[in-house]
């Protein structure tokens, strides 16, 4: 028998409880005994029905987070395993996806002028020869536009741990669309509609017992 059923019956059966007790008084005398013997047997019918649950029944238990280790090449594990005993938080993931976005910001804020952007993300060797070429730029009264169209592969190439101080080598391979224009907006070098392929080798640096989660370019080639 069903909840459902169980609890059907037991309504029917307080009902006709109160009818017969309603109808005939007590006129044999025994008929309230009835009626309370029916509401007795329907409060079993639906305690029967509605089964106590205990608390440690519905406690939610906490879901165990269980951490993948991720695929390390084997050219690169002993220096990964040496960057995690500083920073437990390193994982070449990570590292990659701010790496990918460090890229398409620099190479927007040079196009753009963007100096304090370049600052803090450019070490001041990198930078001296960034803001140099935006002087010139400046100079001649010439404006650069450059849109990254997409990062097509990014390859860590070397990782080394110094103490505490970690170099990676990232190899990115990009399709760009990079142009000058001079001071009358005459397109002088590049074009706005041409992608060109471009693969440029960076170096990362970071002391990993830092605090300061940000990374630093340190140094730039293009192949």
């Amino acid at each position: 028998m069903s909840e459902y059923e169980v609890l059907f019956f037991a309504a029917v059966a307080v009902f006709f409880a109160y009818k017969l007790w309603s109808s005939f008084g007590k006129t044999n005398g025994d008929e309230k005994a009835r009626a309370d013997a029916a509401n007795s047997y329907a409060e079993k019918l639906r305690a029967s029905a509605s089964p106590k649950i205990e608390a440690d029944q519905i406690a939610l238990k906490p879901v165990e987070k269980v951490e993948k280790e991720e695929d390390v090449p084997l050219a690169l594990r002993d220096e990964v395993a040496k960057a995690k005993t500083i920073d437990q938080n390193f994982t070449l993931k990570k590292f990659t996806e701010g790496a990918q976005s460090a890229f398409e910001m620099v190479v927007a804020a040079f196009a753009q002028k963007k100096r304090d952007a370049l600052q803090f993300l450019l070490s001041d060797e990198i930078y001296r020869d960034f803001d140099s070429e935006i002087a010139k730029r400046e100079s001649e009264g010439n404006e650069a536009g450059t849109t990254v169209v997409s990062i097509d592969s990014t390859e860590i190439l070397d990782v080394e741990v110094k103490e505490n101080i970690c170099h990676i080598v990232v190899k990115f391979v990009s399709e760009q669309i990079h142009f000058i224009k001079n001071k009358t907006g005459e397109i002088i070098e590049g074009s706005r509609n041409q992608i060109d392929r471009v693969t440029d080798i960076w170096t990362f640096e970071r002391n990993l017992s830092s605090k300061k989660p940000n990374w630093t370019v340190v140094g730039i080639q293009a192949e």
